[in-house]
């Protein structure tokens, strides 16, 4: 027997023909090599009624047909010794002017010796995307281009109509290499064309009349051939009229004062990544997990230098020792008490929750406080504060604002910022199940870290200071 199929599989070929096949089954399940086999073409309407496919002159009717079916053929194989079962029937170009796109259309197959006699095959026309297509279809779909598949650098693209070369320099007119480009459409909303700069800066693409947008670097070259780090002005337009040549610039950057962008960043680590790596494990790595990676070091690095800081300032009530504290922060480095008749600070000391209850139950007279305990969001303090007149002061330790921008760069010293691809690298190790690599990278970045932390510029830059009079 024969099921009812849909037909994915019904496509056309180089020349435009539709091939339609079907496999043909008795009633014991062998396959229907003999007999006549021919095909009807049906097309569904809006209202679920049927018209059926003319062959005489190609138009779909629902009045009487002069020709209502077409031949199909039994293929076979393997120099014609083995049968298929599989019936194919052909349309040509003509036979196919009466299909309209969006419109679904039953193929039915009959023949006196397939159980069921009749096997249909459901498909839905869908224009020239998806088969193969000839010029002129593309044409009338799509506008004027030269529609010739090339393959470039592994990326394929259908060429346009003119000769396009783009060309890249630093400024002072010297070229850079190997820097990765894409091409979009103006709205950046498609990709037609990608390459990489030769060794005279160049790309010598086919593009068809309209503007375009073009980016450089990003997260695939973000050292132009091991010569340098470039800062794009990133998107550039490009105006294709004819044959054109245009010329673009970028400026070359010192990663020692001028540091690495977010885009540099994602790129050295995804180059640590493709260096390293087998590609089972590279393909865990997708350019937003790429970015994610970054801002994760970017954040760790700035916790490990205590960079940014907010202080957070309680109102304090009498014999009342659990305050809400609105501070997101993950490390509170400073607890301050400022006793206002006293008119000094001090410093409270930390304790664990269940120091705390220790010794809570074995004083809880209100007196000045020496001694907090976290807990969650929430400081309790100990002893019970005495006076509603005084101040509690935690300074927290906050996140940096995750990097966005491919220009963007973080806001510590320059060279810190390799420090942000060490930590990064870190987790990568962590992501393939190699913890003990994670470890040694951390701590060899760790060991950096701990020597700019006491830095005097770093200290005095990230805001550091103790509270006065302590």
């Amino acid at each position: 027997m024969a099921d009812y199929q849909t037909g994915i599989d019904i496509r056309r070929d180089q020349s435009g023909n539709l091939i339609i096949p079907a496999l043909l089954l008795d009633s014991a399940g062998a396959v229907v090599t003999s007999g006549d086999t021919t095909v009807y073409i049906l097309e569904i309407q809006s209202d679920g009624t049927f018209k059926a496919l003319d062959f005489s002159d190609n138009t779909f009717k629902s009045t009487a047909l002069t020709t209502a079916t077409k031949a199909a053929t039994h293929q076979t194989t393997d120099n014609a010794t083995k049968n298929t079962g599989v019936w194919t029937v052909v349309l040509d170009t003509d036979e196919q002017a009466a299909f309209t796109e969006e419109y679904h259309y039953i193929a039915y197959f009959e023949n006196s010796g397939a159980s069921p006699t009749m096997s249909p095959r459901w498909f839905q026309w869908g224009g020239v995307e998806g088969e193969a297509t000839t010029v002129a279809e593309l044409t009338a779909a799509h506008g004027d281009g030269s529609w010739e598949t090339a393959e470039i650098d592994g990326w394929a693209f259908n060429l346009g109509t003119n000769p396009v070369t783009i060309t890249l320099n630093d400024g002072d007119g010297s070229p850079v290499n190997g820097q990765f480009m894409v091409v979009r459409n103006a709205d950046e909303t498609a990709v037609a064309f990608i390459d990489i700069t030769d060794v005279d800066g160049q790309c010598e693409i086919q593009l068809d009349d309209g503007t375009y947008k073009v980016r450089f670097g990003g997260y695939y070259a973000c050292i132009a051939g091991g010569v340098g780090a470039y800062k794009f002005s990133n998107p550039y337009t490009l105006t294709v009229s004819g044959t054109t040549t245009a010329t673009f610039t970028c400026t070359e950057v010192s990663l020692s004062t001028g540091g690495l962008s977010f885009a540099m960043m994602v790129g050295l680590l995804e180059l640590f990544i493709l260096n390293t790596f087998d590609e089972k494990l590279q393909n865990r790595f997708s350019r937003t997990l790429l970015k994610q990676l970054i801002n994760i070091g970017h954040q760790e690095l700035g916790q490990k230098l205590k960079w940014r800081r907010e202080d957070c300032a309680l109102a304090i009530t009498a014999d009342t020792y659990a305050y809400d504290v609105s501070l997101a922060s993950r490390e509170w480095e400073v607890v301050s008490w400022y006793d206002d008749s006293g008119e000094k600070y001090t410093l409270l000391q930390p304790l664990t929750l269940e120091q705390w209850r220790e010794h809570y139950h074995d004083n809880d007279t209100p007196s000045t406080p020496t001694r907090y305990c976290r807990y969650g969001d929430q400081i309790y303090l100990w002893p019970v504060p005495d006076d509603s007149d005084d101040t509690c002061t935690i300074t927290g330790i906050m996140d940096v604002s995750d990097l966005t921008e491919d220009e963007e760069t973080p806001e510590y010293p320059p060279h810190l910022h390799t420090l942000i691809v060490d930590l990064a690298i870190s987790y990568t190790y962590r992501i393939v199940g190699l913890p003990k690599d994670a470890a040694m990278t951390e701590e060899l970045a760790d060991r950096d870290i701990a020597r700019e932390a006491h830095d005097p510029t770093i200290q005095r830059t990230s805001g550091r200071m103790l509270p006065p009079n302590v």
